[in-house]
């Protein structure tokens, strides 16, 4: 009954957040959220940007390094963009295990290493059987960050 009713319901379609958001795609930048300062991390990054597609980059004026802002129904981050033309048009992806606060080496305010997935995805957008909040599949909008 429930893979009918699935199939019947008609794909969401909201102008206002016209992009898919896949949160949580593993990078080798990522090892789930390890709560320490993120100088673990070797190499040239972003290491938690927001990837977008070669067509949605253009259509919204945004290249690589630029900045931009991410909106959820509940929440909004800033991220660096980058382009990767291996995804389809209208899907935006962003990678897992950022967001922890870690202590700053001076001692000072708690610091946030890129963002926090949970705080975008909607608990109460769910799969019905399982709980598990629907971070593959998170309608967004994508806009160049002021």
């Amino acid at each position: 009954a429930e893979i009918t009713r699935a199939l019947a319901a008609p794909a969401a379609d909201d102008p206002e957040f016209p992009l898919v958001l896949s949160a949580g795609v593993r990078t080798h930048w990522t090892a789930n959220t390890i709560h320490r300062d993120p100088s673990w991390r070797k190499g040239k990054g972003p290491h938690c940007p927001i990837w977008l597609s070669t067509e949605d980059a253009a259509q919204l004026g945004l290249g690589d390094d630029d900045v931009a802002l991410l909106t959820t129904r509940i929440g909004s981050a800033r991220l660096v963009v980058r382009i990767d033309d291996r995804l389809q048009a209208g899907h935006v992806v962003v990678p897992n295990g950022f967001g922890a606060r870690y202590q700053a080496d001076d001692g000072g305010l708690m610091e946030s290493d890129g963002v926090n997935l949970n705080e975008l995805t909607a608990a109460s957008d769910r799969d019905p059987f399982t709980g598990c909040p629907h971070h593959k599949t998170v309608a967004c909008r994508v806009i160049a960050a002021a």
